[in-house]
């Protein structure tokens, strides 16, 4: 565990991802429907901050269920649980990926110069 970096800037900037993803999926799933939706496009954004997890979990749950669910809520269902695995994966990468980096910088400046 002491390979891993301990990071506060991480910690926040994860921490304000996921909110800004639950204020994204909530707004998006308590708008109602129909064609032209703004909701619609609250929805289309979330899964466009959480691709890469996000993408590759569609297609796990494509597999592992084909046909599509029969109702709303088991859509809503299946939704939700998409964009937080997504969003819970990609928070840990960022976390991270700001302490490595900060880590970098700072061995970067500390070194003396000749």
């Amino acid at each position: 565990m002491k390979y891993l970096p301990k990071s506060k800037l991480g910690a926040v900037i994860a921490v304000l991802y996921l909110l800004f993803i639950l204020v994204l999926t909530t707004v998006g799933l308590s708008g109602g429907g129909g064609h032209g939706n703004p909701a619609v496009l609250l929805l289309a954004l979330a899964f466009i901050l959480t691709l890469p997890t996000s993408l590759l979990e569609t297609a796990i749950m494509d597999y592992i269920s084909p046909s599509p669910p029969a109702n709303s809520s088991a859509e809503e269902i299946s939704v939700i649980s998409i964009l937080v695995v997504s969003a819970v994966i990609n928070a840990i990468i960022i976390y991270l990926a700001v302490g490595f980096i900060s880590r970098a910088l700072q061995k970067l400046f500390k070194k003396p110069i000749k």
